[in-house]
Formats: structure tokens, sequence, C-alpha cells
């Protein structure tokens, strides 16, 4: 009964360190910078580079407004990012860099920084920084041109995709009952004839 009872309380112990691990709260190297993080733009491309000389198990304090989108990242594509809005008592997301958030209240969050979700540290820089709000969707480029054939009297159209923008896929289609045509990469497609 002994060994049942101690195996038990022995994986009880391990899941929930497991869980508590998994929001890295903890920060051996502490706060760096000690000034506090402002985006200039939430317009979702400018980056926020609060700093190039961090530390793993070391976070920064970021000013976040309700209902804007926060896409936290660190240099290092392994690093384990925490998010906590409560002065480190509680993470409010957490993940592998890139973490994105939708603040749920306004004012200073923390985030932290760790080598992995066990909450490792280490002091090899690193940069920590974040994006704020959406990026907005980038239009494909399409370019049309025609060929004749004058033997038939009838002509093709070319749409040339050159770039799928923001897309990972396209639908291109006609107005004369053509059947439509999908891409998922850049290249030409060809409509017709039509007489």
């Amino acid at each position: 009964m002994k060994k049942i009872t101690l195996k038990l309380l022995l994986a009880i112990t391990f899941m929930f360190s497991a869980f508590a691990n998994a929001q890295c709260l903890e920060s051996i190297e502490g706060l760096y910078p000690s000034a506090t993080s402002t985006a200039a733009s939430c317009d979702g491309i400018g980056v926020t580079t609060i700093t190039t000389l961090a530390y793993a198990s070391e976070y920064s304090n970021v000013e976040v407004t309700a209902g804007e989108t926060y896409t936290f990242s660190s240099s290092f594509s392994t690093d384990y990012i925490t998010i906590s809005n409560d002065d480190g008592v509680t993470a409010s997301a957490f993940g592998t860099t890139p973490v994105t958030w939708v603040a749920d209240v306004t004012g200073v969050v923390r985030f932290y920084t760790h080598t992995n979700d066990l909450c490792g540290g280490n002091q090899t820089f690193r940069t920590r920084s974040y994006v704020c709000g959406i990026p907005p969707c980038v239009q494909p480029i399409v370019s049309f041109s025609k060929t004749f054939d004058c033997g038939s009297a009838s002509f093709e159209v070319i749409a040339d995709i050159t770039d799928l923008g923001t897309a990972s896929s396209i639908t291109v289609t006609d107005d004369q009952g053509s059947a439509s045509q999908s891409v998922s990469s850049a290249g030409p497609l060809t409509f017709g004839p039509y007489a």
C-alpha cells in the first residue's frame, strides 16, 4: 500500500510541476531593461525591439492596450515565452516563440523569456521584441495579357500571378463561364479560347 501511495503521490507531483513549468513565471536574471516598453504603432507591421541584450530567465515590462493583438518573439527560435498581466502571479499566454495574445487588460505586462518549457535560463544574448496589431492583408499581384489566333478568330487571356500576397492560395475566374483555376504558387494561368 505504501508503494502505491508513494507512486501516486510522485505522479501527481510530477504532473503539477510539469504544468507549473509550462508557465514560466520565474526570472533568475530579473527585470531587464528597467524601462517599460511601449509600441510606437499598432499597425501589425512595426517591430518594437525591447533589447538585443536579453538573457533567458529574465523579463521585460510592456505597456499594452486591451483588445489589441500582440505577438511576442525571441531571436532564439526555441525560446519559451510567458506573458503575465498580474506581476508574474499567473500566465496569460505562453509557448514557444512567437506567442500571440489579445490583451485583456490595459496596463503593464511581463514578457518572460526562457530557454525551454522547463524554465531554463542562460546568459547568452538574445533579442526580445514584439509587434502590436494584426498585419494588413497584402493583395496578390496579377497582370493580364492576351494572345490572338487570327486563323480561328479567337483569343486567350493570360493571368500572370507574380505574388500571392498574404494568401496561401487564390482562385481566378472569368465572366465567360470557364472553369475556375486555383493556384498556391506564382505562375501564369490561361483562360479561353474566346471567339
